[in-house]
C-alpha cells in the first residue's frame, strides 16, 4: 500500500451500485479480504503496447487474462 497517495480514492463503478469511496486505509483492508481469493491467479505480459496518451499523467494499465 506504501505506492498509493494518501489522499487515495477507491470508487467501484458503476455508481448504482451504491458501494461507498474507500480511503487508503479502507481500500487496503478491503484488498487484504480479496487477495486470498486470487492466490491462484496468475498474470503474465503478452505484450507490451506503448502508449501515446496519459490519464492523470500516468499510462493505462491494461490486464488481460491469459
Amino acid at each position: 500500500m506504501n505506492v498509493f497517495d494518501e489522499d487515495l480514492e477507491h470508487r467501484i463503478i458503476p455508481q448504482s451500485l451504491g458501494r461507498p469511496v474507500l480511503n487508503k486505509r479502507q481500500y487496503g483492508e478491503y484488498f487484504r479480504g480479496l487477495m486470498p481469493r486470487y492466490k491462484w491467479l496468475r498474470v503474465c505480459a503478452l505484450s507490451i503496447t506503448e502508449y501515446t496518451f496519459l490519464v492523470n499523467g500516468i499510462p493505462p494499465l491494461i490486464v488481460h487474462p491469459a
